[in-house]
């Protein structure tokens, strides 16, 4: 009905000559002819006002949370000139304000949900359904419906106050202010999507300097009033939808339909008060330490290349930073910190503390202000920070707007220097995670990893994706503190690498202030804490999810003695040889699943190791004959090796894709060469000289040596 070629459009974004790729267009597409005579009339999508409320109640047994969500519908602003984008940023100044008023309940522990976020249902084109969507659990569905409803009716009675008007408007202009200063880097796929949604909705395709200026201007003249007024309109002509989303275990603990209405009826008469005035808190997060001068400073590599061009710097405390400056992506700046370590290095009893603890403490806020306090004085920034602990490192991972990287310093000191532990954020993992944790099975995705884990690592919990219910229960806020102070409070053996628009010295200086005055003892190694692949075929099935599809994960393990780069380049090409016969075989030819799916990567685990994974999906009383074939095409793979075909559309690939570069590529390949001495950079300098000695029979002894059908581990999961 609709794949059709008066209803399609073709959008090319790259460095292209375009009167080619018209020609191409043309040659490919100009023949092609509608199926039917006509095309079919469109529905309409238009919506009246929603005069009447609703209430959805779902229990499903693959949803592990209760959630609660309340929109407002309309029908969408429409129009050709700035007024659908003026309704859209104050929308989002509203709710955003909503949210930060909620997220304040919770880390002051005295909401009946444990997170808050804002949420919409606008899935139509001519709705306009923003929504406040909570994260709960069955017993506190009632009060967390009231508790939004509550917030609901203070804006709707009392408005809102200058200093969360501008919050929400510095929170949105510095999305804004970082695209716009990256407008000169602007991705190919950046544009594409824009071109989509102008061909698909008829969206304006305004210049990036444009747009930065018109919403400029609409977000400064966006008021507490106008918000307000924009808010009570839409109260006055809606009716409030509410939607309850609970584990099906939890059906019986839910309110009635009737409840809820007769929840929405007593609005009118539902007495709130308003907010009171909120706590002055600083500008910034922390004064500036005075700097300690670098112990070394290190031209890595002279100069050689234009983007790829890192500087280091070691300080007295052990820590090491890199800076790598280029325009890749200007007004931005990537960055990655890793420290040896990691879990292996965690007690036994604090292992179940360590899985989490970096969910929690980023979860918390820092130093003395809580995480409420922390997204507020934040809200001007555009800066992202995750922490993660593995294995064998701890590790943190961002980026900031160049605008704002002494925000993302301070940050990173407080992470390290004043962690902040908060039982509200540790009691909002344990409800989050608690279902999980009891019933593994109801995600099909965690019932894979937890037999992958098992089946590799039997025995060893740092593994492990989720702990057992005993162990769960032994999770504590001492032992996360403790784990935290021990992972990431000793500064000496952490190496920082930043990439992007900035300034070498810019990043030295804050270092000297921000990182060089971080605690420190002595440096670290990791200790090995696993056992070599299991030997033969581990077959395995698990119960995970429901539904009509099953799945099948395979893990072949190889040791190595070194990863030099043309061992990095045979195994790209491999993994590409591998997708497209796995596609051509298994979707293609068999039609039974629509997402094969087959990779290779060098890792240390601790040691040395190549790794392959293959995933397909496909209808449960098929997958077992999908894994037969899989492991067929594998040998075949080994024994007569890639077609002329197969193996010279595989090396076309992988170098094209070498011809590409990014800061993240660069910020691994920095971090690999300082922390693991199986890895060299001159490895990934010399990628394409290293792709030169890749052959078609080299690809089938590698295949051959490191894919061996019989030595592997097979996790098949089927729906319960």
């Amino acid at each position: 009905a609709w794949y059709r070629p008066d209803n399609a459009s073709i959008i090319i974004v790259g460095d292209i000559d375009v009167d080619e790729m018209v020609a191409d267009i043309e040659r490919l597409f100009g023949p092609a002819s509608a199926r039917t005579p006509d095309m079919p009339e469109r529905p309409d999508t238009t919506f009246e006002p929603f005069s009447e409320p609703d209430v959805g109640i779902l229990a499903d047994p693959d949803q592990t949370t209760a959630d609660v969500e309340i929109t407002l519908p309309i029908p969408r602003t429409e129009g050709d000139g700035t007024l659908p984008l003026r309704a859209q940023l104050t929308d989002f100044m509203i709710f955003r304000s909503l949210v930060a008023r909620l997220e304040r309940d919770v880390a002051d522990g005295v909401a009946p949900f444990d997170d808050i976020s804002p949420g919409t249902n606008s899935f139509v084109e001519s709705l306009d359904a923003p929504a406040l969507y909570a994260f709960t659990d069955a017993e506190r569905v009632v009060a967390t419906t009231e508790a939004l409803f509550d917030e609901y009716l203070r804006a709707y009675r009392y408005g809102f106050d200058t200093a969360e008007t501008d919050r929400a408007r510095a929170e949105i202009q510095a999305s804004y202010d970082t695209r716009f200063d990256g407008r000169e880097s602007t991705q190919d796929d950046d544009y594409a999507r824009a071109l989509v949604d102008h061909a698909m909705s008829g969206s304006p395709y305004p210049s990036i300097d444009v747009e930065h200026q018109v919403a400029t201007e609409i977000l400064n003249s966006i008021t507490p009033e106008a918000m307000a007024e924009r808010f009570r309109a839409r109260w006055d002509n809606s009716s409030p939808h509410i939607i309850v989303l609970a584990p099906q275990a939890d059906a019986d603990a839910l309110p009635t339909a009737d409840v809820l209405y007769d929840m929405i009826t007593g609005l009118a008469d539902r007495v709130v008060e308003p907010r009171g005035q909120q706590a002055d808190l600083p500008d910034a997060l922390m004064e500036r330490p005075d700097p300690i001068a670098a112990e070394s400073q290190t031209d890595m590599f002279s100069g050689s290349d234009s983007l790829f061009d890192p500087f280091e710097v070691v300080f007295p405390n052990g820590l090491t930073v890199i800076v790598n400056s280029n325009k890749i992506e200007e007004g931005l700046v990537r960055f990655q910190a890793s420290s040896p370590g990691g879990l292996s290095l965690v007690a036994d009893a604090d292992v179940v503390d360590g899985l989490f603890a970096d969910d929690i403490v980023t979860s918390s806020g820092v130093a003395g202000f809580n995480e409420a306090d922390l997204s507020q004085i934040l809200a001007g920034s555009d800066v992202e920070v995750s922490a993660s602990i593995e294995p064998y490192t701890e590790n943190f991972v961002g980026s900031a707007a160049t605008a704002d990287l002494e925000v993302l310093f301070q940050l990173l000191h407080l992470y390290m220097a004043e962690p902040r532990v908060d039982p509200v954020a540790l009691a909002q993992l344990e409800r989050s995670f608690g279902p999980l944790v009891d019933d593994p099975a109801s995600s099909a995705d965690l019932a894979r990893d937890n037999a992958l884990a098992e089946a590799r690592y039997p025995g060893e919990l740092r593994y492990d994706p989720l702990p057992t219910p005993d162990q769960f229960a032994t999770l504590d806020i001492d032992g996360v503190e403790r784990v935290w102070r021990q992972r990431y409070g000793n500064a000496a053996d952490w190496v920082f690498v930043f990439s992007g628009d900035v300034d070498i010295d810019q990043v030295v200086d804050l270092a000297s202030s921000y990182l060089a005055t971080l605690p420190a003892t002595s440096a670290e190694t990791a200790i090995d804490v696993e056992d070599p692949p299991p030997p033969g075929v581990v077959q395995v099935t698990a119960e995970g999810g429901t539904g009509d599809t099953a799945s099948v994960i395979m893990l072949f393990t190889s040791p190595i003695d070194d990863v030099d780069e043309t061992t990095r380049a045979q195994i790209d090409v491999t993994t590409e040889v591998l997708s497209a016969r796995l596609t051509d075989v298994i979707r293609e030819e068999l039609g039974d699943s629509y997402s094969p799916f087959a990779v290779s990567l060098a890792t240390t685990d601790p040691d040395p190791v190549i790794q392959t994974y293959v995933f397909v999906s496909g209808a449960p009383d098929r997958i077992d004959a999908i894994a037969g074939v899989v492991v067929d095409q594998l040998r075949q793979l080994g024994t007569a090796g890639p077609t002329d075909q197969e193996f010279s559309n595989a090396f076309a690939g992988v170098d094209e894709a070498y011809g590409f570069v990014n800061n993240g590529t660069f910020i691994a390949e920095l971090l690999h060469d300082k922390l693991d001495p199986k890895f060299d950079i001159e490895d990934y300098l010399f990628a394409f000289d290293g792709l030169q000695r890749v052959t078609a029979e080299s690809t089938r002894a590698f295949i051959a040596e490191r894919i061996d059908p019989d030595n592997h581990i097979e996790i098949t999961v089927v729906p319960r």
